[in-house]
């Protein structure tokens, strides 16, 4: 009787729980609304907010304009925390969903540095003739062709094609340079 009972108690306090819970505000936004609240949170140096606010902005609208930089996002987190699985899949992820984006570059860039942390060694030239080869050069009066990218944390990236080299910045800092 009382396991009866007990398991009654529970599956109504669970029942309550996931009413109220469709009302809470979170339920109710929009992936936009979450997106631009993991923006604001990133802002404010809450990283761990803003990851929950751009997971949740992916998962409610996979194929929304803002899409991309959530996803981007979501490796950026994971590489702040060590987590290099995790951020492989999501820069994985992004390669295979957008290949055609200019930021594409930035997720093979961070790819490059977890292939050399593994010393994958095929891997590392795959990337790095990835890198090269993305954009079809023709400097005919500069010196080098830019792409710059602002991510959802607030990242500045920036690449830059020389006729012999690729440099790429991360906050002003080199984070990769290939040579060919």
């Amino acid at each position: 009787m009382t396991i009866l009972k007990t398991k009654r108690v529970k599956l109504t306090i669970l029942t309550m729980f996931m009413v109220l819970g469709f009302f809470h505000p979170v339920f109710a936004e929009s992936g936009a609304a979450l997106f631009k609240k993991g923006k604001a949170a990133a802002k404010s140096g809450s990283k761990e907010f803003a990851f929950l606010y751009f997971r949740e902005a992916l998962s409610r609208s996979p194929k929304a304009h803002f899409s991309d930089d959530a996803l981007f996002a979501l490796g950026e987190y994971c590489l702040s925390l060590n987590n290099y699985a995790y951020a492989a899949k999501y820069f994985n992820q992004y390669i295979s969903t957008y290949p055609k984006s200019d930021v594409k570059i930035f997720a093979c860039s961070y790819l490059l540095s977890l292939a050399k942390i593994d010393k994958k060694e095929d891997l590392i030239k795959e990337l790095e003739k990835e890198i090269v080869t993305f954009y079809n050069l023709s400097l005919l009066f500069s010196e080098f062709k830019e792409y710059n990218y602002r991510s959802a944390f607030s990242k500045k990236y920036k690449a830059r094609y020389y006729i012999d080299r690729v440099e790429i910045y991360i906050d002003g800092a080199i984070a990769t340079q290939i040579s060919y």
